[in-house]
């Protein structure tokens, strides 16, 4: 909001924090206006500015709004470079718009509206730009993104995704006590019908949980649905028989662990003796 002192008509541009780029000239205005940005403002003389002379728009019907839930209180703030499929640029020039914190919604979550008019398509990444999610597309209507890694993976899910808050915020932890001879850093392999959370084979790398003693690692999940899964390592040569999931937190401990016994030598299970836990 700014004030201006005028009795008579007035003229004004919009233009971003640099003065680089402004929007189309404004004119002839009288009174209060309400000026609604339907696009990032890229370069001087677009017409991205709809004005409203009665009264404040509550909505605006092309606005989307992107939730993203951060791995960790200690993760970067997260920032959206947005796109349409025609390359239409919905976000400022890369890394795009910094989200901003969103208390409504819970800890660790951030929002940031765009403006598609239709599907979009977007990533995330940092305030530098130097880490990123792989393309997130035919994306429609609000999302709520909940990241599982404490940095971005452009080769890898480190995401899931969610159509509405309910679920959003019924994400859990799937956590992996792995057996203190075993120096591989494990994937999670995750099926749910047809869908795989946590991409294709071998799946997701798996971050270390510290607040438990021992070998613990973690995974954000959405466990409301059905699944289940396969430990393994990032070659996929060492694994766990297929484990039937349940909702809520598991703890999934891994009792035995046998080097010798590997996928691509004689289809063996290296992760034996496996115990699953539900916990609160």
């Amino acid at each position: 909001k700014t004030t201006l002192k005028c009795d008579e008509s007035y003229n004004f541009i919009v233009t971003n924090s640099t003065g680089s780029a402004q929007s189309s000239d404004i004119t002839d205005n009288m009174g209060d206006v309400w000026a609604v940005i339907n696009k990032p403002i890229l370069s001087s003389g677009e017409n991205c500015v709809t004005l409203c002379n009665n009264e404040a728009p509550e909505n605006n019907s092309s606005a989307v709004n992107i939730h993203i839930k951060t791995y960790s209180a200690n993760s970067n703030i997260p920032y959206v470079y947005a796109w349409k499929s025609n390359m239409l640029q919905l976000t400022n020039e890369w890394p795009g718009n910094a989200a901003k914190r969103d208390t409504s919604l819970g800890e660790n979550w951030y929002t940031t509206t765009v403006y598609p008019e239709g599907s979009y398509n977007f990533v995330l990444t940092n305030a530098l730009g130097d880490q990123q999610t792989m393309d997130i597309t035919g994306m429609e209507g609000d999302i709520w993104v909940v990241v599982t890694k404490d940095y971005f993976v452009v080769n890898s899910p480190c995401f899931n995704i969610f159509k509405n808050e309910e679920d959003a915020l019924k994400t859990n932890k799937l956590y992996v006590k792995h057996p203190d001879n075993c120096n591989e850093i494990p994937y999670l392999y995750v099926e749910q019908g047809s869908y795989r959370p946590l991409g294709k084979w071998p799946g997701a790398e798996m971050n270390r949980y510290y607040e438990l003693s021992g070998n613990w690692y973690e995974i954000g999940l959405d466990t409301s649905k059905d699944f289940t899964f396969e430990i393994t390592n990032r070659l996929g040569s060492y694994k766990s028989d297929t484990l039937n999931g349940q909702a809520g937190n598991l703890e999934v401990i891994i009792n035995t662990f046998d080097e010798n016994s590997q996928v691509d030598i004689d289809n063996s299970l290296a992760f034996r003796d496996i115990e699953i836990i539900k916990v609160d």
